[in-house]
C-alpha cells in the first residue's frame, strides 16, 4: 500500500512550502517500512547510522518553540525547517545539530533541505546545517522576510558549493535579493542585494528521493 506523510500542517500561510513524502509501504509510529513490523528497529536518540534497505525513519527534533523534521533512508536524508523561537546556540550546540550529531555521527551529506517559509521557529539554525553538512538541494518557497535569520540563510546558500537553488518563482539565471542594513549577532550588516544561483522551479511533479519514496511540494 502507499502511505502518505504530510511534513507541514495544511495551514494557509502565505508563501508557505508544503512537502508530502510518499513512501510505497505502511506507517509505524516511529519507522515507515515494507518489512514487518518486527523487522523495523527502534528510533531515538541513540540510534546509530543509517537504516536499512526498506526502513524509512521520520525524527520530529525537539527544537523548543519551532520545527525540525529529519526523514532518512537507506539511500538520502532530508530535513525539513531547522528553527526555534527559544535555541540562541550557534553551530554544534544548537539543538537540530546536537541532534543529528547524536542520531547520526556518520551523516555528511543533507540531500534534501526544505524551509517551509521565513520565520525564525522554522530558519533560525538553517545556517548552521548549511555550514555543517553538504546540502545538494535547497528547496524554498521564495517567500521572503527580511530578518537575519534569512539572510544568513542566503548566504549559507551562496557560499554552499555545488548547492542547487530551488523556488516556486523562477527557473535557471540568478534571484537578485535586496536585503535592509541591520545588526546581527552584534555585528552591523550593511545593505546589499544577494545574487543567489537559480535551479529548476519548484513544480508539482515528483521528487524522487530514493529507492521506494518521493516527495511532492504543495503550497498554499
Amino acid at each position: 500500500m502507499r502511505a502518505l506523510s504530510h511534513l507541514a500542517a495544511r495551514g494557509r500561510v502565505p508563501g508557505l512550502l508544503r512537502a508530502a513524502v510518499a513512501i510505497a509501504a505502511f506507517v509505524a509510529p516511529v519507522a515507515v517500512s515494507a518489512q514487518p513490523p518486527s523487522a523495523i528497529p527502534a528510533a531515538g536518540p541513540a540510534a546509530i547510522g543509517r537504516p536499512p534497505a526498506g526502513v524509512y525513519l521520520i525524527h520530529a527534533i525537539d527544537v523548543g518553540t519551532g520545527l525540525s523534521l529529519f526523514v532518512e533512508g537507506h539511500d538520502f536524508a532530508l530535513l525539513y525547517d531547522a528553527g526555534s523561537n527559544d535555541d540562541s546556540a550557534l553551530g554544534r550546540a544548537d539543538r537540530v545539530l546536537a541532534y543529528l550529531h547524536k542520531v547520526r555521527p556518520d551523516l555528511t551529506t543533507i540531500d534534501h533541505l526544505i524551509l517551509s517559509h521565513p520565520h525564525e521557529d522554522h530558519d533560525a539554525m538553517m545556517e548552521d546545517v548549511l555550514q555543517a553538512y553538504s546540502v545538494r538541494n535547497v528547496w524554498d518557497s521564495g517567500a521572503v522576510n527580511d530578518t537575519c535569520a534569512y539572510r544568513a540563510f542566503l548566504d549559507a546558500i551562496i557560499a554552499e558549493p555545488g548547492v542547487v537553488y530551488h523556488d516556486a518563482l523562477t527557473s535557471g539565471g540568478h534571484r537578485d535579493q535586496p536585503m535592509k542594513a541591520r545588526s546581527c549577532r552584534g555585528s552591523k550588516r550593511a545593505a546589499a542585494t544577494l545574487h543567489i544561483p537559480q535551479g529548476p522551479r519548484i513544480g508539482t511533479t515528483a521528487v524522487p528521493l530514493g529507492a521506494g519514496a518521493q516527495m511532492t511540494f504543495l503550497w498554499a
